[in-house]
Formats: C-alpha cells, structure tokens, sequence
C-alpha cells in the first residue's frame, strides 16, 4: 500500500465520521467534524473584495483557513462538480493530516509535499481501494461510476487498487476492519442487486447520491 499511513488516515475518517455508502458524501464528514465551509464568494463578500481576487491570491480550487480553534474551507463553486469534490476532500487531507490546525499530524510520507500528500488523502477517502476491491472493480470506468469521480481521477486510484492487488497485506489493520463493518450493509445489497457478477456497476436502483 503506497504510503500506508495516509491511507489508514483516510480510513479512520470514513469510519469516524459514519459514511457507509459510495459514493462518498463529503458534507456530513464536514458538518459532524464541525469544519466550516463556504464557497468564495463568501469570502469574496467578507473582505469586500471580488471573488476574481480570491482566485488570484488562492488559486483556482479552494483553501483552508485555521482561525480561534475552527477551520473554514473555502471553494470555488464554478467548478465542475466532481473537481468541486475532488477539491474539498483535497482540504479535508490537510486538515485531517494534520498540516494545519490541531489534528495529529503523521511522520514525513516517502518525502511527499503537504499537497501531494492531500492530493492522496483525496483519492483514498473518494476511492477506497479496500472497498472496490470488495466490489470487485476491474477498470477506471468502473470506479468513475462508484465513486462520482473524474476519469483521470479513477485512472489513478485504480492505478491503486492494481498495486493493492499485486501486494496485499498479510492481514487487515484494524482501520480496515472498522471500514469494512461499516459498508457491509451497502455492499452486501450491492453484490446482491449485480448477481455477483465479475464486472460490477453501480444498480441505478440503488440510488446513488450525487451531492457534496
């Protein structure tokens, strides 16, 4: 597992903050772990500046701020979706991470940088690689569909999943085992509403939220 304690970092976060179903939803980790957020124009309207500005001192995703024990998101709601969630699961790993604030932060990473290291958070809490192997996914497309991901986005955690497969743990951490009870309801209605079959797609049926 590629950097194992950025990927047991996500787990934790999953199973702490009660998602049991994909694809993942971001806003109740970020509402029950009491993280602000808004969109830019928020922040825009607060300095009485243009949000054109606040894409120019921050770039064009989003940022986290840590004021008086709270932290604030901010985004940039022109995005397209799937980037708009990309980008707040990205801020969710520099918080959770602990590159800023008052989480514990983890031990040096194979010398990533704090955004490389977000960037992998990201991809493990949006597409769990223990969890699409459970569902026996067998290409980016799939994972695309599961997750409400981009397709460079799946490329890359099925790109993952590949190397999970090729050197599986001896046994699973406690993380995962915790993840894993809490999807075992979903998953279980999952394979029973594919059949079982080797090359699994979400059921329109099961109703899959596609929201933050």
């Amino acid at each position: 597992m590629q950097n194992l304690p950025i990927y047991l970092r996500a787990c934790q976060t999953l199973s702490q903050y009660g998602v049991h179903t994909l694809p993942v939803r971001l806003a109740p980790i970020l509402e029950r772990s009491g993280i602000h957020w808004f969109d830019y124009q928020a922040y825009a309207d607060s300095l009485s500046i243009s949000s054109v500005q606040v894409v120019q001192q921050y770039g064009p995703d989003g940022f986290t701020n840590y004021f008086d024990g709270d932290y604030m998101v901010f985004y940039n709601p022109s995005l397209p979706p799937k980037r708009m969630r990309f980008t707040l699961a990205h801020e969710l790993g520099h918080i959770f991470l602990g590159h800023i604030g008052h989480f514990a932060p983890l031990c040096a990473c194979a010398g990533l940088t704090p955004d490389e290291q977000a960037d992998l958070f990201a991809s493990y809490l949006l597409c769990p690689p223990l969890l699409l192997q459970a569902l026996k996914v067998n290409s980016p497309q799939q994972v695309a569909a599961w997750c409400d991901v981009s397709l460079p986005c799946a490329k890359r955690a099925f790109g993952i999943l590949q190397q999970t497969r090729q050197t599986p743990h001896a046994c699973l951490q406690n993380e995962e085992t915790r993840l894993l009870a809490h999807f075992a309801p979903f998953l279980s209605t999952a394979l029973q509403n594919s059949g079982e079959t080797d090359s699994l797609m979400p059921p329109k049926h099961l109703g899959l939220a596609r929201r933050l």
